[in-house]
């Protein structure tokens, strides 16, 4: 049986489909490889250099231009620690802590932020309402929403200069207005992001939220598909216009919570005494993250016994197990994982408990870790309050 012209012509285009979609399977696949070694040895890398900032701060409290020379420096560390977290997000289907959260603090912060880098012919223009409610979100997906947004409108600019225009506001949708949108009819909290800059031409527009897909010279291409995933997952939407040479608007679109709202808790460590009393073995192959967490430990009243080898660290836990009351190991070391090394520990002593840390690891999370028999579990790069707390929490629980 002979096929007519347009049955042809619809198989061809079924056909590039099929071949599209499997080009672009391969390609998140290949991103998910990449940014899960990335993701492990930069937070490796961050690790200490965190570790170190807080004790330096912690060191120079009379010194106020160093204590602000350091700060800033720990603020750029952290973001660097949350663009590994972008990386994981786009890639895996990365956790985060979902909770109501208000989110004008949190723009104004980046606002701040991005200000002191930005070029004096770009001129900041803002209207952030108060009275938008809360949205359910991970802090850290509004942080790299907003910035996203705002370092690409400015690149449009970084040339001729510019106005950059940051608007917050709640709005209701109906079924008219969120046809085009794809959302469901409800109230939102809209974030919206304009420029005067560059623009997109129409043949790039389809492509603005595909993964690499960028118009600088220099770029990942990944941060506006990191944007729509995040909006995707919370329930929003992104929306853009844009004419060559005139500039561009993206809007932001986060579903309105009901849910009660209660601010966070202050991280700083210093509503809490984190002090504490017990012998830490501690297992890390990487030499910098021992002596950094060693000093840590030691200065909040901790024994800590480190060992950069596993096997060592079990070697010396059966000699003596009684002498230690808690084990923090790194996940990933040469010989044994950290897996396998709290299993044979836990095997000689089923009560003590114990902590994994862990730059990236498919194995372990933050959602297996007790099913695996861990009692606790960190990210890298460690925060001095997290551990502390986490420690403190768990040897109270013995």
């Amino acid at each position: 049986m002979l096929l007519d012209t347009s049955e042809l012509k619809r198989i061809k285009h079924e056909n590039i489909k099929l071949k599209q979609q499997l080009q672009q399977s391969q390609k998140m696949e290949a991103i998910g490889v990449l940014s899960s070694g990335i993701a492990h040895d930069f937070n490796n890398i961050l690790h200490p250099i965190i570790g170190s900032l807080e004790i330096l701060i912690e060191d120079t409290a009379s010194k106020q231009k160093l204590q602000k020379a350091l700060k800033n420096i720990l603020k750029g560390a952290n973001r660097a620690s949350r663009l590994v977290k972008q990386i994981l997000s786009f890639s895996y289907e990365e956790d985060f802590e979902i909770k109501p959260v208000k989110i004008q603090r949190l723009i104004r912060e980046v606002l701040k932020l991005s200000r002191s880098s930005l070029p004096a012919t770009i001129n900041i223009v803002q209207a952030i309402s108060n009275d938008c409610g809360p949205v359910m979100a991970d802090p850290t997906n509004i942080y790299q929403i907003a910035m996203n947004l705002i370092t690409n409108a400015a690149s449009a600019m970084e040339h001729d200069g510019g106005t950059l225009d940051i608007r917050l506001k709640e709005v209701k949708l109906t079924k008219e207005t969120t046809r085009e949108l794809k959302l469901n009819p409800g109230t939102y909290v809209c974030l919206s992001v304009a420029d005067t800059g560059t623009g997109i031409d129409d043949f790039n527009t389809d492509k603005v939220f595909d993964p690499y897909f960028t118009t600088k010279k220099t770029g990942t291409g990944l941060g506006l598909s990191v944007v729509s995933d995040i909006l995707k997952k919370l329930g929003g939407g992104i929306y853009f216009t844009s004419s060559l040479g005139k500039g561009s608007l993206f809007q932001a679109y986060f579903p309105r919570s009901y849910a009660p709202f209660a601010p966070s808790p202050s991280m700083d460590g210093k509503q809490k005494d984190l002090s504490g009393y017990g012998s830490i073995l501690f297992v890390d192959d990487d030499p910098y993250i021992v002596d950094i967490q060693k000093e840590t430990f030691q200065r909040y009243g901790y024994n800590v016994i480190p060992f950069v080898s596993s096997l060592d660290a079990l070697n010396k836990f059966k000699a003596g197990p009684e002498i230690f009351d808690i084990v923090i190991c790194d996940m990933t070391m040469p010989d044994m994982t950290g897996l396998t090394l709290a299993t044979h520990i836990k095997q000689i002593r089923p009560d003590i408990p114990i902590i994994i840390c862990t730059g990236y690891s498919e194995q372990i999370n933050k959602n297996n870790y007790y099913d695996k028999g861990i009692d606790g579990f960190l990210m890298k790069p460690i925060k001095s309050y997290e551990a502390l707390n986490l420690i403190q929490q768990l040897l109270s629980n013995k």
